[in-house]
């Protein structure tokens, strides 16, 4: 049994099942219905509508647990402080522009007007989607050459158009 089937309470189904046989009316029924609609309200949102968020959620920290373990060994750091991974809210499909004073939001496919746009004083913010933290004493003794490393392996388990950026801390 599936831990779906094992939650899946019919309220219906049950308001009978609750009556003794000589109150099956269709009256007392549906009156025992409505005083269990609640509880059926309360299950269809924990199963349909929590739940899913919660596995969601839950990939998405399992992912992220894996990558900064990945991160970590790449690093040689197997005690505490432990490098980590702090993503950044921002869409991945456009750039804000900024002259200092105002923001203005494009989307990528536009370039020919962000191109305009750009023109003077105007600079491209890029904050990356997420960044990689190191622990200073790791981060300050990596060569050019160890952090383009670290960089591709990065790059090979990353999503495709993340972006990223790896600092000390």
């Amino acid at each position: 049994m599936a831990a779906d089937e094992l939650f899946d309470v019919d309220v219906e189904e049950v308001s009978r099942d609750l009556l003794p046989p000589s109150k099956r009316s269709l009256t007392i029924v549906t009156w025992m219905w409505s005083l269990l609609k609640p509880v059926q309200d309360l299950i269809d949102d924990n199963f349909d509508v929590f739940r899913p968020l919660k596995i969601q959620e839950t990939k998405y920290n399992s992912q992220k647990i894996v990558f900064e373990k990945i991160i970590n060994n790449e690093l040689g750091i197997f005690s505490s402080p432990l490098a980590f991974i702090e993503t950044n809210a921002r869409d991945t499909n456009g750039a804000f522009i900024t002259n200092g004073d105002t923001d203005a939001f494009f989307v990528a496919n536009s370039s020919a007007f962000l191109d305009d746009f750009i023109g003077d004083a105007y600079g491209l913010i890029t904050e990356p989607n997420f960044t990689v933290f190191v622990p200073n004493f790791v981060f300050l003794s990596l060569s050019q050459m160890e952090l383009d490393e670290l960089n591709a392996t990065i790059d090979k388990f990353k999503i495709a158009p993340m972006t990223h950026e790896v600092v000390g801390f």
